[in-house]
């Protein structure tokens, strides 16, 4: 039995490097919400493979666990809410990795910490103001 009759009809999903691209452009953050999500970064199809959805990187998008649920799991059937339909997805996505982009070095809007070869910072998130440490 060949390779392609093993595969046919199965999801192939992201290969590695589309997945590892999407999580470098949004510095392994959510593109919902901002926040870093490190090791607990998923990477979303923004159009679903059973509805057509490529594995290509215009189709994928970096979630934290909890805006995957939210993205990804809504019930037609007994609506609460607004369901997030691909073209806002894909918009959060675009505006994240933009904001990634023209921010290079920036630290994450965030994170109440932020550390460089030559300082350590710490701001918002009620923390009070910037603080910087000598090292």
């Amino acid at each position: 039995m060949g390779i392609a009759s093993i595969l046919k009809g199965k999801s192939m999903g992201f290969l590695s490097k589309v997945k590892e691209e999407a999580l470098v452009r949004s510095r392994r953050c959510c593109c919902i919400c901002w926040h870093f999500a490190g090791l607990y970064t998923n990477v979303h199809h923004i159009v679903q493979e059973a509805d057509g959805g490529a594995n290509d990187l215009d189709n994928a998008i970096a979630l934290f666990l909890r805006c995957h649920g939210e993205v990804g799991h809504y019930n037609d059937r007994h609506p609460i809410g607004n369901k997030y339909p691909p073209s806002e997805v894909r918009g959060h996505r675009d505006a994240w990795w933009k904001w990634c982009e023209t921010n290079v070095s920036a630290p994450l809007p965030h994170d109440p910490i932020s550390v460089s070869p030559t300082a350590i910072r710490v701001t918002g998130g009620g923390w009070g103001g910037q603080t910087p440490l000598t090292i």
